[in-house]
């Protein structure tokens, strides 16, 4: 379990992630959970959180967490929720297939506002095993078809996979980051 309280030392790395995903499909869950490392169901106005974690146990970087609360339900998302976001995680219940049938919707939502930003594809609600209407392959299949970056099936009500997702998430855009460094650097 990553330690959620202050690290020592000032980070130098923040990257701005977006939760995006259907009414209901536990997005504010998920957002509690990484955030305040509890579960809670209860549902937020819009919010924002900043936490702190070691990547790898050795980088410091700051995850700033946006929430969207279901506002893509009423259309009323602007490009200020996305504007420079690093990560768009994309998020549906496994046990309602119509959050995942609108998935290429939100891909194109998230896409219309951060280009550039990476999209992981985050299957929640795996503790409801017995109401799983959607498959594990359906959702690597559809991740790979909306070329998100990665693919992750959690519980934010058990935590199961949610350290991994966060550790993950942070990686990749910590070594994107490297990367777009060296090449300005050694190209401009």
């Amino acid at each position: 379990m990553v330690d959620r309280s202050n690290l020592y030392g000032q980070p130098d790395i923040v990257f701005k992630l977006v939760l995006l995903g259907n009414v209901d499909v536990g997005k504010t869950s998920l957002f509690k959970r990484i955030t305040m490392n509890k579960f809670d169901d209860t549902a937020l106005e819009v919010d924002s959180k900043k936490i702190e974690i070691l990547v790898q146990n050795k980088t410091s970087v700051k995850l700033l967490m946006h929430d969207t609360a279901g506002q893509e339900r009423f259309r009323t998302l602007t490009s200020s929720y996305f504007r420079n976001a690093d990560g768009v995680l994309v998020v549906y219940d496994l046990s309602q297939r119509s959050s995942f049938d609108d998935l290429e919707d939100l891909f194109y939502e998230g896409s219309r506002y951060c280009e550039r930003a990476m999209k992981f594809l985050i299957a929640n609600k795996l503790d409801l095993q017995q109401e799983r209407v959607v498959k594990t392959e359906e959702g690597r299949h559809q991740s790979e078809q909306l070329g998100a970056s990665h693919f992750f099936e959690v519980s934010a009500k058990t935590n199961e996979n949610v350290e991994e997702l966060v550790q993950t998430v942070a990686y990749e855009l910590l070594q994107r980051k490297k990367l777009l460094f060296f090449f300005f650097f050694f190209f401009f």
